[in-house]
């Protein structure tokens, strides 16, 4: 099903744009099924994993509930009815309804760390599974190794931005609802890949990338990101023919260049502000936290044991079943187990042999 064709916009049509602003708000706030339900979907999984968390002695830190919440409510604001309808009757509109998809939910989602309140939504059965997926050597880990690592990330995410703004491309998406989707999920997908060395939400399936290189990678991105605005901002000519507007384009590329920068330089100096943190010694430390083990619930628990460690912490030792080196939401976690004499490294918290219990938690 297409769109219905964009309003035009001309130099005098200023008064049309805040008319049609205007009949956007006043109008039902509709939003699409095929929206809404994915979205319910994940609110509500997050809502019953955090939950599970909590009965379980864990806990979603605060902060990370209202930046789901967040998160959500820009897909919502981005993809409703009235917001829809004004993007396609101005390009200034069409592009900070990209910025939420891109500056807004996909950073926000990330902090909040949803990975593990979403597993723990999962039926037991399901979530062993889900953990199995994730392990050493599965393809699916491989593949999003590869597609979170820096150079992958920035490279997908600025060519989906760069391509999707060829006239070609952006005139089919306003044309046509299913382009008009997948350009959407385009941007958001690989947004999520752009901010994911950034954010490092769990699963943690790398080490963690060097402050000094996600600044650089931000600064990159801000400055192709200012490029395209400017080159926008800057034409003498309309690009596309949906928005023949030339005042309207140029708003939308300060918009892009403005909005956008400004998104990126906010990220760096929370990134400055995390390094020089770290150096004080302020970061909090990870944590030891205690869980249960019971390895009767699988005959052949070797699968799970990666190898055996000689060396041992002393406040390991006096614990004298288990203590795991812990950061809430990981999928994989070091811990060191004593099976009679001898002392195990395990992993995978998700793959059915052990009950996670953080009932207490002490500063390594």
């Amino acid at each position: 099903m297409a769109h219905g064709a964009a309003q035009p916009i001309g130099a005098g049509a200023s008064g049309d744009l805040w008319s049609v602003a205007a009949s956007s708000a006043s109008s039902t706030w509709i939003v699409r099924p095929e929206v809404a339900a994915p979205l319910l979907i994940a609110a509500g999984a997050y809502a019953v994993g955090w939950w599970q968390l909590r009965r379980r002695g864990g806990a979603v830190s605060e902060w990370r509930v209202a930046a789901s919440v967040a998160g959500l409510l820009s897909v919502l604001v981005a993809l409703s009815g009235p917001f829809d309808r004004l993007a396609h009757a101005s390009f200034a509109a069409h592009m900070l309804q990209h910025l939420l998809l891109i500056a807004g939910a996909a950073p926000l989602l990330l902090l909040a760390d949803p990975f593990a309140a979403l597993c723990w939504a999962l039926p037991a059965p399901v979530r062993s599974r889900a953990g199995r997926l994730l392990r050493a050597g599965t393809p699916l880990r491989a593949l999003w190794r590869v597609l979170t690592t820096v150079w992958v990330a920035w490279l997908a995410h600025v060519a989906a931005v760069w391509l999707w703004h060829l006239p070609s491309a952006y005139d089919a998406a306003v044309a046509d609802r299913v382009v008009h989707d997948v350009e959407h999920l385009v941007f958001f997908g690989t947004a999520i890949l752009f901010w994911w060395p950034i954010v490092q939400p769990a699963p943690r399936l790398r080490a963690p990338t060097g402050y000094g290189v996600r600044v650089g990678y931000l600064v990159l991105a801000a400055m192709q990101g200012a490029l395209l605005g400017l080159l926008l901002a800057m034409s003498r000519e309309t690009w596309y023919r949906a928005y023949p507007s030339a005042e309207d384009q140029s708003l939308g590329g300060l918009v892009m260049w403005g909005l956008g920068g400004a998104v990126d330089m906010l990220a760096v100096l929370i990134l400055l502000g995390c390094y020089l943190g770290s150096q004080d010694g302020e970061v909090p430390p990870r944590k030891l936290v205690r869980i249960r083990v019971d390895f009767n619930r699988r005959e052949d628990s070797r699968t799970i044991a990666l190898g055996s460690s000689a060396e041992v912490p002393e406040e390991v030792r006096r614990e004298g079943a288990l203590v795991i080196l812990y950061e809430p939401g990981d999928i994989e976690c070091e811990a060191i187990v004593r099976r009679g004499r001898r002392w195990e490294w395990v992993a995978d918290i998700l793959d059915g042999t052990i009950r996670e219990s953080a009932i207490d938690s002490t500063g390594t």
